[in-house]
């Protein structure tokens, strides 16, 4: 038996029926409140009956499987959370049995005839429960979303050092801009350029050195021109 218990903690299964116990429970009333204006579709009324039943089970199975999770986070859960909780385990409870009542009154609307006059006041007190059970759900929605019960919020507050709602700070890491590479082969820092320097000319030789010699021309005295000619 312990065995199949910590099964069912281990799957977590309250709030799956959780959701089958409102809406079976749910549509069965509304199922009722239609064959009210359609008589004669007696489907409609064996169809609300079907609802009820399986609803009433629901709820049972609902409750089960609250209690399972009480028992294994009711440790943990202290302060207002601890007063939403156990509101909400004990109205599961009087909701189990108000619609397992409902659900045994509901078979003998369907089976019994001398029980037809009070089909109108089944409805009005199963409107009832299910406005009961849509409180219910937001006790439940309460304990999820703003407690954190069930969740990491809670396991993190279980935990040595951890406290409740405690959110881990990030490190704040400064912000830096990439620096571009440089390219070697086209600048390299901190270099000094160097001059460039023509390459030193040839020494011209001695023939190149002397300059070359400059054609006098001959001068004959006019005389001599004239004496040679007579």
């Amino acid at each position: 038996m312990e065995g199949i218990i910590s099964i069912l903690k281990a799957w977590q299964l309250h709030p799956l029926a959780d959701h089958f116990t409102v809406v079976l429970l749910t549509t069965a009333v509304v199922a009722d409140l239609v064959a009210l204006l359609f008589s004669t579709r007696l489907w409609l009324r064996y169809m609300a009956l079907t609802l009820m039943i399986a609803g009433a089970i629901a709820a049972a199975l609902s409750y089960l499987t609250g209690s399972l999770e009480a028992q294994r986070l009711g440790e943990a859960v202290t302060g207002p959370a601890k007063e939403v909780l156990t509101r909400h385990a004990l109205f599961g409870e009087y909701l189990m049995y108000a619609f397992i009542v409902l659900a045994l009154w509901r078979i003998g609307l369907q089976a019994f005839n001398f029980l037809a006059g009070s089909r109108t006041t089944f409805l009005i007190l199963a409107l009832i429960a299910v406005g009961f059970l849509f409180w219910e759900t937001h006790l439940g929605s309460d304990l999820l979303y703003t407690y954190g019960v069930g969740t990491q919020l809670m396991a993190a507050a279980m935990g040595p050092t951890a406290t409740p709602f405690e959110t881990p700070a990030l490190p704040l890491t400064p912000m830096t801009s990439p620096t571009p590479a440089v390219s070697v082969a086209h600048e390299t820092p901190n270099a000094t350029p160097t001059p460039v320097t023509n390459p030193p000319l040839p020494a011209p030789s001695a023939a190149e050195q002397s300059p070359s010699p400059t054609p006098t021309p001959s001068r004959t005295p006019s005389g001599a021109a004239t004496g040679a000619s007579l």
